[in-house]
């Protein structure tokens, strides 16, 4: 069996990566929008939202 410090080192460094993945795959994502025409979000969902 593995010792508890090296799982919870793995899950840290597994977290990490995630966190940056996502942060850079939410840039990009942005990247694209900004080259698109910024007026494409339908209104409608905002107010599904504010209706919860």
């Amino acid at each position: 069996m593995m010792d508890v410090e090296m799982i919870l080192t793995l899950v840290a460094v597994i977290a990490t990566i995630f966190k940056n993945f996502i942060s850079a795959w939410k840039d990009i994502n942005d990247i694209k929008l900004s080259t698109r025409k910024r007026k494409r979000r339908p209104r409608r969902l905002k107010r599904r939202h504010l209706k919860f």
